[in-house]
């Protein structure tokens, strides 16, 4: 880009950078302060629990980076690319609903001998913060918002391809044309269909954490049994906002690298549409969805965890082993 298209790129790398050292600060200070830890829990039950939910995690993680890989180059149209974030946390998210069905099969400490009945009610309320809920439902308002706003905008390219430019004309019409690629209807659709499936897995997986049976009688087993539901639907809600968030941000990066090439006659005269301003619609919409995908992936390295330790085996009436 020429004359002011210069000076919004300037602008990326600083905001960029800002983003990452709040995101390093907000890290060290959840780390510091998220409670107690599983690594602070010497017990067999909490151990096996804890590898289950790892395992299964990474064994996701690992299929989710083969799953991108797969599709980020399968689309010479950069549509492959802008699907990666829901890709990933769809094939993460599924991987943990198998976790935590594996889980919930899993015997508790003492499976034989007298048993208890607890009536309670658990909640997704419950188990994630309120503050993580707002994250996740402002993710996915602005992956909406995004893609909704770049289509309406959006016209078919010169091959008929439906919302990959973006039009313009000069108020004496003597330029006029279209800029590309641009984020509009043939990407959107995709998006919006990935994201639905993500959030009907979300809903199977929160839904299996809180309906879960007890794994055991007993203050302490109760408390690790928390514990586990606790990170699991916490890393859920936040890999929403973090894909959710990373998709708008990967919308306004393709969005301002369509305008790359275009002159100042292009940019100031717009009437149809002002390629000056949606090159700095553009650039706004990048820095405040890179802050906000920072603090998501801080969220999801970081679930608020009870600070209070687990009742000791003498604490809840039981004879140490």
């Amino acid at each position: 880009m020429r004359g002011v298209g210069v000076y919004l790129f300037f602008l990326v790398p600083l905001g960029v950078g800002v983003a990452v050292v709040l995101g390093v600060g907000l890290l060290i200070l959840r780390l510091t302060r998220r409670g107690v830890r599983w690594s602070q829990i010497p017990d067999p039950v909490a151990q096996r629990w804890r590898t289950l939910s790892a395992t299964a995690w990474w064994v996701g993680a690992a299929l989710a980076v083969v799953a991108v890989a797969l599709i980020a180059g399968a689309d010479d149209l950069g549509r492959g690319l802008l699907l990666t974030p829901l890709v990933f946390g769809l094939v993460l998210v599924a991987a943990t609903g198998v976790g935590e069905l594996i889980t919930a099969r899993s015997p508790g400490p003492r499976p034989t001998g007298d048993r208890e009945v607890t009536l309670e009610v658990r909640t997704v309320t419950g188990l994630v913060p309120l503050g993580r809920r707002v994250v996740a439902v402002l993710g996915m308002v602005a992956v909406l918002l995004v893609t909704v706003l770049a289509a309406l905008v959006s016209v078919s390219d010169d091959l008929g391809r439906a919302g990959r430019a973006l039009p313009y004309s000069s108020a004496d019409g003597a330029a006029e044309g279209w800029r590309g690629p641009w984020p509009g209807w043939f990407y959107t659709i995709p998006i919006w269909i990935l994201l639905a499936a993500l959030l009907v897995t979300v809903a199977w997986v929160l839904r299996l954490v809180v309906d879960r049976p007890r794994s055991g009688p007993g203050a302490r087993e109760r408390y690790l049994d928390d514990l586990i539901r606790r990170t699991t639907a916490q890393r859920v809600v936040a890999l929403v906002a973090l894909v959710s968030f990373g998709t708008a941000w990967l919308t306004a990066v393709m969005g301002l690298t369509g305008l790359t090439g275009a002159g100042d006659s292009e940019f100031y005269p717009g009437t149809t549409v002002s390629l000056y301003a949606v090159g700095w619609v553009c650039l706004a919409a990048l820095l405040v969805l890179g802050a906000a995908s920072v603090l998501a992936l801080v969220q999801l390295l970081a679930p608020v965890l009870p600070t209070q330790p687990a009742p000791s085996p003498q604490e809840q009436g039981a004879q140490p082993s």
